[in-house]
């Protein structure tokens, strides 16, 4: 019975649906806190969502990889990012004057973005040690200048998934020791570390049966329900603050 339930254990496997519920759950636990709604437990539901940005960069990137329309996903992180602003600043009482232009995740996601894509670009045809590092000096540049949500962090995530992507083992040694530089949790790492194995490379779960066309419109309505989650919950954490 015991080794039935370990044989069964191994096979768990998570999609990239999956992984994005994940993280976006732990970062509303960890909002929740930031903002005051929830008071006690503070730095554990901080915690928590820790695990979030290693996970939405990992997925941003396998989403490079896998999209037939790059621009299109440009796009959408874009408007994802102007829509999302003023909800943010609500929620966590920032002025809306208040530099930089643009303070939520998605400016991090944007510029994480077209660094992918460049070093995708370097990888696949230019092979230089050199021009990499200097792209990659740029980018830490640019992080300050647009004072992006953790800094250089995500452009380090972006360097580990997109050059170590064939190179799991390596790729997770580097991983951990980023996200305890970072954060100084030792624990979560192994959890990021945990999560991000247990992908299968697919954006959601096989639906069985079916007309294949209710099937394309239920995934883009979860696609674009991810997008609208966030300035959403943000709404949502204003609403319930007026109401305390």
């Amino acid at each position: 019975m015991m080794v039935r339930s370990f044989g069964e254990l191994s096979k768990v496997k998570l999609s990239g649906n999956e992984l994005k519920t994940i993280a976006l759950s732990a970062m509303f636990i960890q909002h929740l806190a930031i903002a005051n709604v929830v008071t006690g437990y503070y730095n554990q539901l901080l915690a928590i969502g820790r695990v979030t940005l290693p996970i939405i960069i990992f997925l941003l990137v396998e989403g490079i990889y896998h999209t037939r329309n790059k621009l299109k996903y440009f796009l959408n992180l874009a408007i994802a990012m102007v829509i999302s602003e003023i909800p943010y600043r609500l929620a966590f009482k920032i002025d809306l004057t208040q530099p930089p232009i643009f303070m939520n995740i998605f400016s991090a996601l944007i510029l994480s973005f077209l660094f992918a894509m460049i070093v995708i670009l370097i990888q696949k045809y230019i092979k230089n040690a050199i021009v990499m590092l200097a792209v990659l000096i740029a980018f830490f540049i640019l992080a300050n200048i647009f004072e992006i949500d953790y800094n250089i962090y995500p452009i380090v995530l972006v360097l580990i998934f997109v050059g170590l992507r064939e190179n799991i083992f390596i790729r997770n040694i580097f991983l951990y020791f980023t996200f305890v530089l970072e954060f100084e949790h030792f624990l979560l790492g192994l959890v990021v570390i945990l999560l991000l194995n247990l992908y299968d490379g697919k954006r959601s779960s096989r639906i069985e049966g079916g007309d294949k066309r209710e099937a394309i419109f239920g995934e883009k309505a979860v696609k674009y329900g991810y997008y609208l989650f966030y300035p959403v919950h943000f709404l949502l954490i204003y609403v319930i603050k007026i109401l305390m």
